[in-house]
């Protein structure tokens, strides 16, 4: 589209707020022991930094359920699936922060709770048990389907900022469109172990692994190194 398409309120709108992001100083502040949630950033170039736990669970071969079952089957399958995801999630003392798909992207910090590795990894363990046990006898007795997933969890430093735009102006019932942007290599390699691995696997980076407790049998886990892309991936 040419420029001159543009209506030119538009794009005012949006040099305006270009420069503003571009010109800002950036201001960090430390992560606490709770994730910031999404409405209480500002709409700035306002940082958070800190340590946490990244998990990225992905179902396999979703693409090719389109092409088995119709759509009422469907909703069944994602919904149950995710309810499942988010609950292991929540009850591990994580927070969900991005649903790509079928993906769901997880944070874990540390608090009193405990630190954010253990959580990550009981978190993995709780959705590859209640996928097998819950789950999957339920959909095969209904639509004679079983999912499987691969998890991938990183440990390592992390920005976030809140990305988005406001409601259209002047229409009141144009919903804000805000999320957060995860600055940093823990959420990529986190969704890369979690590609790597066969069905049912938790993948977790040596940071990870370097900080969980006995609690997670910490001596039963083995390193291993997995080609990706033309990429050595190496964890446990």
């Amino acid at each position: 589209m040419s420029e001159d398409k543009i209506p030119k309120y538009e794009l005012d709108l949006l040099s305006t707020a270009i420069n503003r992001i571009v010109s800002s100083e950036v201001l960090e502040n430390s992560m606490s022991d709770q994730l910031p949630l999404t409405d209480d950033l500002s709409d700035s170039n306002k940082i958070y930094h800190g340590k946490t736990s990244i998990l990225f669970v992905d179902m396999r071969e979703s693409t090719k359920l389109p092409e088995k079952f119709n759509s009422n089957q469907l909703v069944k399958i994602y919904r149950s699936y995710i309810r499942t995801v988010v609950q292991a999630i929540r009850y591990s003392g994580g927070v969900v922060r991005d649903f790509m798909g079928d993906g769901v992207l997880a944070v874990f910090v540390d608090n009193e709770a405990g630190n954010s590795e253990d959580k990550a990894v009981r978190a993995g363990r709780y959705i590859t048990t209640a996928i097998d046990k819950f789950l999957n006898p339920a959909l095969d007795q209904e639509i004679k389907h079983r999912i499987s997933c691969g998890i991938g969890i990183h440990t390592g430093e992390v920005s976030l900022s809140k990305v988005g735009m406001k409601g259209k102006e002047q229409q009141e019932d144009t919903e804000n469109e805000f999320g957060i942007a995860w600055i940093g290599n823990s959420t990529n390699l986190a969704c890369k172990f979690s590609g790597a691995v066969d069905n049912g696997t938790i993948f977790i980076s040596t940071s990870t692994y370097s900080a969980l407790s006995d609690i997670n049998g910490k001596q039963k886990w083995e390193r291993v190194e997995i080609s990706k892309g033309g990429n050595t991936l190496s964890g446990i």
